[in-house]
């Protein structure tokens, strides 16, 4: 297990919106493969390049899943998806298509939650 690093800067100088705000446009910047190498990433986000780095490798390890192509010379994820509500959701899982929302929102608890409520209600007292 990888042991974090808290002698590192910390963002603490600045608002959690405008934090938020700059891993948006990273997001955006690599969903559009036009993050450019780290001196150019650190020039649109008119950052120094240690503080650039130092946003993607938080980003990693939150769970953003960012490599570095020598190649293409940018930023790319290695799984299709965005940031969400601050944070990185996969668009597709691994295993099968995704549920649409009307899908999602038939969803209940299915047998399983119905028996354990039925369990949990029969020991209360009343």
């Amino acid at each position: 297990m990888r042991k974090l690093n808290f002698r590192r800067k910390k963002i603490s100088t600045m608002s959690l919106h405008t934090y938020l705000e700059r891993l948006r446009y990273i997001d955006d910047l690599i969903r559009r493969k036009a993050t450019g190498d780290l001196e150019a990433l650190s020039r649109k986000l008119k950052l120094s390049k240690s503080y650039t780095m130092l946003l993607i490798r938080e980003m990693r390890e939150l769970g953003f899943p960012i490599k570095y192509s020598r190649y293409k010379g940018s930023y790319y994820y290695s799984k299709e998806g965005r940031m969400i509500k601050n944070f990185f959701q996969e668009d597709m899982p691994e295993n099968g298509i995704p549920l649409s929302d009307k899908e999602m929102g038939k969803i209940t608890g299915g047998r399983c939650f119905m028996h354990f409520m039925q369990n949990t209600m029969s020991q209360w007292p009343g």
